[in-house]
């Protein structure tokens, strides 16, 4: 990364005589030693910069700028001096406090590296890489409450910093503010869609709060973002196997993460995952031929029919046990119909929209594909006019889960879950 330079603004008195030599000042040494560094020439502009030195003494930005240049060569010790020599001549040399800060954390002077920072600070009080540093020293001394301080002022410093964003939202996360942490994280992959950290930790975030498809979403971009990211095949397997129930996907998760880490000590749970998967998947082919299939078809069946002629009072078994506890079916069965004609056919569309379809009336299951105990791949046809005349089918596979004895669409359950927490909250709002 290239480092800012302090630059001398120079009045130039031109001759009448073209002629006329050049005067190699301190002034002239500078200019040439700027040039060099811009184009990488590090040991040339340490040279050029080491005689403006010699020729004037207190020339401070001298002294910063072949601090800067020992720094480019890894000669930290070197670099320190110069900076400790351009701060002795220019107190408010801000950037050389903080460069100096950085090369104290490099070598363990993690007491020396706050205090030059602070100084940095004080002098500066936007410098956005000060605050970061002093923030993670802070976190790493269990000073959350200041580590929390100086991340923010980095970000308000640069709305941009996606790594004080992320390490802002971790540390929101181990204080108990879930939702400012879920914040931070998408701020910090809209400021870096490149960086797979906010993906992954808005995954877990997603995964306590029980939004299981929407943690799989974000792991899975994680891995996309970089292939070789180990945890986040390992996130990635837990979500499928332990909570989304899609066996299929866990398997070739864990299969990911077993080529990247095969020593990891967590390899040996992955294998025994991996195992059990194998075993389900089996059982669970087995189910498809025994009992399930006829189950599906008729759950299938029944959705579609209560979408079609919206009868949403049917889906009140559907809720979550949590929320047919708090309202009472009569109730559910009042409020459905009081619904207008309007918000039915609203939600008539949206839910056939979960199915991939704009709407359905001659359909058949095509394929029942078994991913796990309780969730299934089911392939529909569905039959639309063709532009030729007749008919043409179109098929669309959705999952299908497991739920309170029910088979329905995943991306339904996950939905009417979600509605409910937010439910949940505005009735908590409420009695506070």
């Amino acid at each position: 990364m290239r480092h800012a330079f302090y630059m001398s603004v120079l009045a130039v008195i031109l001759s009448a005589c073209s002629s006329a030599p050049i005067i190699k000042d301190a002034n002239y040494y500078y200019q040439k030693g700027v040039g060099l560094a811009e184009n990488d020439h590090f040991d040339e502009a340490i040279q050029c910069f080491s005689k403006v030195v010699k020729l004037d003494p207190r020339h401070a930005t001298a002294r910063y700028n072949l601090g800067v240049m020992y720094d480019e060569k890894m000669m930290p010790k070197e670099a320190a001096a110069e900076y400790r020599a351009a701060i002795g001549l220019d107190p408010r040399a801000y950037e050389a406090w903080y460069k100096l800060g950085v090369i104290q954390v490099l070598e363990g002077d993690d007491r020396g590296a706050m205090a030059s920072f602070r100084e940095t600070i004080r002098i500066e009080p936007r410098h956005q890489g000060a605050h970061y540093n002093l923030a993670v020293l802070c976190s790493e001394q269990g000073q959350i409450d200041k580590a929390i301080e100086h991340y923010k002022a980095s970000v308000d410093a640069n709305p941009e910093n996606y790594q004080a964003l992320n390490n802002l939202g971790l540390l929101y996360e181990k204080k108990g503010y879930p939702q400012l942490a879920v914040e931070c994280f998408k701020k910090s992959k809209r400021a870096q869609p490149g960086s797979c950290e906010a993906y992954n930790n808005l995954g877990v975030m997603y995964a306590k709060k029980g939004k299981y498809d929407d943690a799989a979403r974000q792991f899975q971009q994680a891995v996309e973002i970089d292939q070789k990211n180990a945890d986040g095949y390992y996130n990635l397997a837990y979500i499928y196997k332990d909570h989304v129930r899609d066996y299929t996907k866990a398997r070739k998760a864990i299969v990911a993460f077993l080529k990247l880490r095969p020593d990891s000590p967590k390899a040996a749970e992955m294998k025994a995952a991996m195992r059990d998967i194998d075993r389900t998947l089996a059982q669970a082919g087995r189910d498809l031929h025994a009992q399930k299939s006829e189950a599906i078809l008729k759950d299938v069946a029944r959705f579609i029919e209560s979408v079609n002629g919206k009868n949403f009072i049917d889906f009140y078994d559907l809720q979550p046990e949590e929320m047919r506890a708090h309202i009472p079916k009569e109730q559910w069965q009042r409020d459905m119909t009081d619904l207008s004609d309007e918000r039915l056919e609203n939600q008539r569309r949206s839910l056939l929209e979960l199915l991939g379809f704009y709407d359905i009336s001659g359909y058949r299951v095509s394929r029942i594909e078994m991913v796990s105990g309780s969730k299934a791949k089911v392939t529909i046809a569905v039959a639309y006019p063709s532009d030729r005349g007749g008919v043409e089918l179109r098929e669309k596979t959705t999952y299908w889960d497991e739920y309170n004895g029910r088979w329905a669409p995943s991306q339904f359950i996950s939905r009417v879950k979600m509605n409910w927490e937010a439910a949940k909250e505005q009735i908590e709002r409420a009695g506070d």
